[in-house]
């Protein structure tokens, strides 16, 4: 995996070392200029290829990093290289603070509450890693000849799928249809995500738990489990819920048995139900995931 790049001020040093060793904490690989002589030629070099090489730099704000050239030059060169900040705002206030590159971009407050203004940096930046891998593992595959029968009927299903649904919900809208019995995008939560799924004959949406360890996984699924039956009279009927004892990662599904992949008169029935339950679906997670601390 790739490098955050971390951007600060020498006159956050403390605070910058608090943000470096939680991300670590978190399993982000930090770069950082600590070690070198600011203002050497090794020192810009390095700073340079880091940026280059980072999947994204995370700024420290405060009325001295806003004073920084070199704060500005390194936001610059992100510019540059199109990747994507994500400012801390971590002392002074913010109309001295805040540059105006950086005015209408979001930012995290660390100023009080730092762990929990932590814990939001971390599940937006796995969010972005999250929305990055998915772009590459779903893949076109330009020669049909490498394709199968029922791989190119599961594209054609997604593509539809997709269509039908961006009238009616933003969700999936920038998912690109694969050719794996599943499609999925972000539930809220870091590696918690929603799932659409189609068999040969139903289709499924799905709550797909698999945020970290086995522990975590599973505090996300009790927590859940413990608001069972508001959450399916929201919802409007019952779950599958699948703990996993034996397995890392839980579910939580519901099952659509009104055609499938091998009957393509069913397909829009069904993405029809597929799409009403997902938003339904996300309608009654999303907002609970996005309040969970795990």
């Amino acid at each position: 995996m790739k490098h955050l790049f971390l951007s600060y001020s020498r006159k956050d040093t403390d605070v910058m070392s608090r943000v470096r060793d939680t991300l670590r904490a978190e399993g982000f690989e930090v770069w950082t200029d600590e070690k070198l002589t600011p203002g050497t030629p090794q020192w810009s070099q390095s700073i340079q290829r880091a940026i280059a090489d980072s999947f994204g730099i995370v700024v420290l704000l405060s009325p001295d990093a806003n004073m920084s050239k070199w704060v500005a030059n390194e936001i610059a060169y992100a510019g540059v290289h199109k990747l994507p900040i994500f400012p801390i705002l971590v002392r002074g206030e913010e109309r001295e603070s805040v540059p105006i590159e950086l005015v209408l971009v979001q930012r995290v407050d660390i100023r009080v509450r730092f762990l929990a203004q932590m814990q939001d940096l971390v599940d937006t930046l796995q969010e972005y890693l999250n929305s990055q891998e998915e772009s590459e593992v779903v893949k076109e595959i330009e020669d049909p000849k490498e394709v199968s029968e029922t791989e190119r009927k599961r594209n054609q299903f997604w593509r539809s799928l997709i269509q039908r649904s961006k009238s009616k919900t933003a969700l999936f809208a920038n998912i690109k249809p694969g050719y794996r019995h599943w499609i999925e995008t972000s539930a809220g939560k870091s590696k918690v995500n929603l799932f659409y799924i189609v068999g040969k004959d139903y289709g499924s949406v799905e709550l797909y738990i698999d945020h970290g360890t086995s522990e975590q996984n599973k505090r996300i699924f009790d927590t859940l489990f413990a608001e069972k039956d508001s959450i399916e009279h929201e919802f409007g009927s019952p779950f599958e819920w699948m703990r996993l004892d034996n397995k890392r990662a839980s579910r939580i599904a519901k099952n659509i048995y009104a055609g499938g992949l091998s009957e393509p008169e069913s397909w829009d029935h069904l993405q029809d139900l597929m799409i009403d339950q997902m938003i339904r679906l996300d309608n009654v997670f999303h907002k609970r995931l996005k309040t969970m601390k795990i």
